[in-house]
């Protein structure tokens, strides 16, 4: 574990945040923060500042943590941890050859989890090859890379909510693949555990428990009654029903697996004895069948050519089918026309979509680099982020002044839940 000190990891340019006024024990688990940016970095104009924040146990893994990626045009947002102890919170900023949505569909991926703390693309933060000492599994994010900020962080354990796992969480956590994140997320769960769910799960157990039944019992007899049928002897057939029938879902103790007890056309085995069926029902019902069809299609062909016109009128209809349907095949599988056009038609309304994003990134540029110069200037960062008087955004202020204003109250009243 690197020592507990504010580190910027590259010299030029620059990034720096401001977070819980530069103490490294927290005050709570989520917390605002502050961007801010020196001359040379403002010269490059980042668009972005992905997140990263790792446990002391997570440090050195490449797909562990809590990652997510914040506009720089927002100026500030929040942070939440999930777990207690000491943390290292890794800010790297990102400026491509691309606009501000292609950025976010090139980080996209990076941001998909496995499982809650647990991602499907790597990112190294130790990588000493790379100027910044980072990598991404994809070498062309890897290359917008423009500067990291570091900063190490202990958690207390008193910020978390306690999970009390009484009967009153595991009914609320019914039916949702993980834990809620916070208090506010299991609020609203208890609310649906004791409004909607009980009528949801009373009659999903009614419905569709014996509509599953019905079907689970047609496919056991018509299953055995076919292996009856083939040659085989099977499983009795009403076996397992009163499981099926029951209270419950006791799946696992039925025996799904129809089998058959002896080879085929073994009724018994007594002994070195085996007795078979004299025939069995398939034999029965195919041979008749099979010289019916022979002598029907005999006399179909004999019919028909007696008709010459009738004849010929089939023959190049059933031609022209079989082409047809050829056509039809190779189209879909090798021509992909469909396909060609559905490309073409998205690839004409990316380019000019991106042309018009190109166009206006181009008269923001002069905008968003004063900006920068401005209200992100480092030198004029204070000493702790103050809800009150935090920079304006460089759009979409109203909408970023709400979402403020609600993880500020979220921090006070919903306390997260500890992942570990």
């Amino acid at each position: 574990m690197k020592p507990n000190t504010e580190t910027a990891l590259a010299i030029q340019p620059k990034l720096t945040v401001i977070l819980n006024g530069g103490s490294s024990i927290l005050e709570s688990a989520r917390i605002p923060i502050q961007f801010g940016v020196n001359d040379a970095l403002a010269e490059i104009q980042p668009t972005h500042i992905l997140v990263i924040i790792q446990h002391e146990s997570e440090v050195g893994t490449v797909t562990c943590g809590t990652r997510k990626l914040i506009p720089l045009s927002r100026a500030s947002d929040f942070i939440c941890f999930d777990s207690a102890g000491k943390h290292t919170v890794t800010f790297i900023a990102l400026k491509g050859d691309m606009t501000a949505s292609q950025m976010e569909e090139l980080v996209r991926p990076f941001l998909r989890e496995n499982k809650p703390g647990v991602f499907r693309e790597f990112i190294d933060l130790h990588a000493e090859k790379n100027e910044h000492r980072i990598e991404f599994e994809d070498r062309q994010l890897t290359s917008c890379v423009v500067s990291v900020f570091s900063k190490d962080v202990s958690v207390p354990k008193d910020l978390f909510a306690p999970a009390t796992r009484t009967w009153v969480w595991e009914w609320a956590n019914v039916w949702h693949r993980y834990q809620p994140s916070d208090e506010c997320s299991y609020r609203s769960r208890l609310i649906y555990a004791f409004t909607l769910k009980p009528i949801l799960w009373f009659t999903s157990m009614i419905v569709l428990k014996y509509l599953w039944a019905t079907c689970a019992s047609a496919w056991m007899i018509g299953a055995k009654l076919t292996c009856l049928f083939m040659g085989w002897r099977p499983e009795p057939i009403f076996k397992d029903f009163d499981v099926i029938w029951g209270w419950g879902w006791n799946t696992k103790h039925i025996d799904w697996d129809i089998g058959r007890r002896l080879g085929y056309g073994v009724w018994e085995n007594d002994g070195e004895k085996y007795i078979y069926y004299p025939i069995t029902g398939s034999a029965i019902l195919m041979i008749p069948a099979f010289i019916a069809i022979f002598m029907l299609s005999l006399i179909l062909v004999v019919e028909k050519w007696k008709e010459s016109g009738t004849s010929i009128a089939c023959i190049v209809f059933g031609i022209i089918i079989i082409l047809t349907a050829v056509g039809l095949v190779t189209s879909w599988t090798r021509l992909n026309w469909w396909q060609r056009t559905a490309t073409w038609l998205l690839g004409r309304w990316r380019i000019e979509s991106v042309t018009l994003n190109a166009i206006r990134m181009e008269k923001q540029r002069p905008l968003y680099f004063e900006w920068l110069k401005t209200v992100l200037n480092a030198d004029r960062l204070p000493s702790k982020v103050n809800l009150d008087g935090l920079p304006m955004a460089f759009k979409g202020s109203r909408v970023h002044k709400f979402r403020l204003s609600i993880n500020a109250m979220k921090a006070k009243v919903c306390r997260p839940f500890s992942r570990r």
